[in-house]
């Protein structure tokens, strides 16, 4: 993913998890968070800010359960 696309994701999302609760309540979480691609890279999804997201390591991971299941390392 090119430097510049990174930050534009990081300042977009304001260097915060994207997750929201279904009370509409967003994850709080700032350390450590990462990239996390909309419509699956390995799938044909772009490295546009556009199709990525910033996301704390546990929803980041349980977004990727979601659309690859519990196998997926």
């Amino acid at each position: 993913i090119p430097t510049e696309v990174r930050r534009e994701v990081y300042d977009r999302d304001w260097g915060r998890c994207t997750f929201v609760d279904p009370e509409g309540e967003r994850c709080q979480e700032r350390y450590a968070v990462e990239l996390h691609h909309e419509w699956a890279f390995s799938k044909g999804g772009p490295h546009s800010a556009e199709a990525l997201r910033l996301l704390c390591p546990a929803h980041h991971g349980r977004r990727t359960e979601l659309e690859f299941g519990a196998w997926f390392p």
